[in-house]
């Protein structure tokens, strides 16, 4: 009931779903099990979470016009869009479904929103744009050249300094519904992942911050701004799964107090009586395992994978 789209009408009619969902699951999983060897060990995983979705992606666009970092097309175009979205707002969902699943392939869709975005920027003005995605997190690119097909910034410095100034200034957006940031945390993925591999990732990713509803964004140097979208998404994977352990080799008595899916790889690998690569992310999860097993199969570390890099894209020029 305290999610911000419950309806009482939808609960009265949904609410045995997703319990009735997870007794026939687990009453399939109690049958596979039934025939699973003594020796067998088990692991349940569900590497996502579930939780309530609340993005303010829909008002970015004019954020980072706001802001200068992005130069929107001309107000005609604009107005012309409008006039398209309020023409669609007339016909009935059906027959919309019916004509996009029977008459107009994906690729008809996608060259008209590749289009539809290219044509809202101008480019020559734009130092930073925001990528059109689902509406989880938000994603930024930099306008850089021998990257962008127009692009403006220069890397090195330029680039830096852009990505600092954007990532300063996007910090201090607001939530006045809740009054605490918008986001809860703006990465530059260089200082993840390296430059080579920006060609394929966004240069910033948003995460919004889970207080409440984003339909308003305010920041200290032109106010407010409002907005709301339809197409908003209820729900969202979180970063926290689960892991069920059961079975033969497995500790009764506890489990791991911290995990991550980088270590499922080389706990079944252990399992498995296989060696662990030495270049292999993640650890064995010993806690999930009976003392005797352990004492019996010392961890054994192999080579490394020896994995050649993928060349880098870095050089290739992205489509508009």
């Amino acid at each position: 009931p305290k999610h911000w789209a419950h309806t009482a009408q939808a609960a009265s009619r949904l609410s045995h779903a997703l319990p009735g969902i997870y007794t026939d699951l687990d009453a399939a999983l109690s049958a596979l099990v039934k025939n699973v060897p003594d020796d067998a060990t088990i692991l349940i995983v569900s590497v996502h979470g579930i939780e309530a979705n609340y993005s303010g992606n829909h008002l970015m666009p004019a954020v980072l016009a706001k802001l200068g970092f992005q130069a929107n097309a001309n107000a005609a175009t604009s107005e012309s869009r409008r006039s398209l979205h309020a023409f669609k707002r007339f016909v009935p969902d059906r027959v919309k479904a019916a004509v996009n699943a029977y008459l107009l392939p994906d690729s008809f869709h996608d060259r008209v929103r590749s289009r539809t975005f290219s044509r809202s920027i101008d480019w020559d003005k734009t130092r930073a744009f925001f990528i059109p995605s689902d509406q989880f997190q938000g994603f930024i690119s930099i306008n850089l050249k021998d990257r962008e097909p127009y692009g403006t910034i220069r890397p090195g410095r330029e680039y830096e300094e852009l990505c600092g100034q954007i990532c300063y200034e996007l910090g201090r957006l607001t939530n006045p519904q809740s009054g605490k940031p918008a986001l809860r945390e703006v990465v530059q993925t260089a200082k993840l992942y390296g430059f080579d591999s920006l060609s394929a990732l966004p240069d910033i990713v948003l995460c919004w911050s889970k207080d409440g509803p984003i339909n308003q964004l305010f920041h200290p140097s032109f106010g407010a701004i409002e907005g709301h979208t339809a197409a908003l998404r209820r729900t969202q994977h979180s970063g926290y799964g689960f892991l069920i352990a059961a079975g033969a080799h497995t500790n009764k008595d506890g489990g791991p107090a911290q995990a991550t899916i980088l270590d499922l790889a080389p706990t079944i690998l252990y399992l498995l009586g296989q060696p662990v690569p030495s270049d292999m992310d993640g650890r064995v999860l010993l806690e999930l395992i009976d003392e005797d097993y352990r004492i019996r199969h010392p961890v054994q570390y192999g080579q490394g994978s020896g994995a050649a890099a993928e060349p880098t894209l870095a050089s290739k020029k992205r489509q508009p």
